[in-house]
């Protein structure tokens, strides 16, 4: 388990959705890597998530480890709800 927590820094959780007999797939959750605990399972901090009315939304109060990365790779955030 600690070789995925070093390799890995984020979960990406999609989900298909159908609507009007059309399929298409959305980013459910986003999940950071905080570590491993000491019982060997994966410890993670959820960054991003949809609210009750199904709209992207920030985790306002945990800190993304990897901001400057993330910065560097193009995420912008300041703009749109995967940036709030």
């Amino acid at each position: 388990m600690r070789l995925v927590a070093s390799a890995l820094d984020f979960i990406v959780f999609v989900r298909r959705r159908r609507t009007e007999g059309r399929q298409r797939r959305v980013i459910e959750s986003v999940r950071e890597i905080a570590g491993v605990t000491e019982d060997a399972q994966l410890a993670t901090n959820e960054l991003w998530g949809i609210d009750d009315l199904g709209e992207p939304c920030r985790h306002q109060a945990v800190q993304v480890h990897c901001h400057d990365d993330m910065v560097g790779a193009g995420w912008q955030p300041t703009e749109g709800p995967w940036s709030q």
